[in-house]
């Protein structure tokens, strides 16, 4: 009962909104079954809103910011670091400078 009272939307900002809604929400919880399977549907709503938002945004971030790490030449930085640190010095600076092994 207290998840689906609690259940925080995401788009609800204002605390005299959120108080009108959890009002709301103890309301149809009195009301019995109908008002739970009310509340249950608007929960599930909720979940898979804010669920498949997520998900969206997340792919799009990640992918931007993959490109902008290797713009920045931070996937060879990072080699470089981790030869430099096991004591391959050799197979470090071929990284920075472009080199190939003769």
């Amino acid at each position: 009962m207290l998840d689906l009272t609690l259940r925080r939307d995401p788009r609800i900002k204002k605390a005299k909104k959120i108080r009108e809604t959890i009002e709301s929400r103890l309301d149809l919880w009195e009301q019995g079954e109908k008002g739970r399977e009310t509340l249950l549907q608007e929960a599930t709503k909720i979940s898979r809103r804010a669920h498949s938002s997520s998900r969206r945004g997340e792919s799009k971030s990640r992918s931007k910011r993959e490109e902008l790490e290797k713009e920045a030449g931070l996937p060879e930085m990072r080699k470089f670091r981790n030869f430099i640190q096991a004591g391959e010095m050799r197979r470090g600076t071929r990284i920075l400078t472009g080199r190939k092994k003769a």
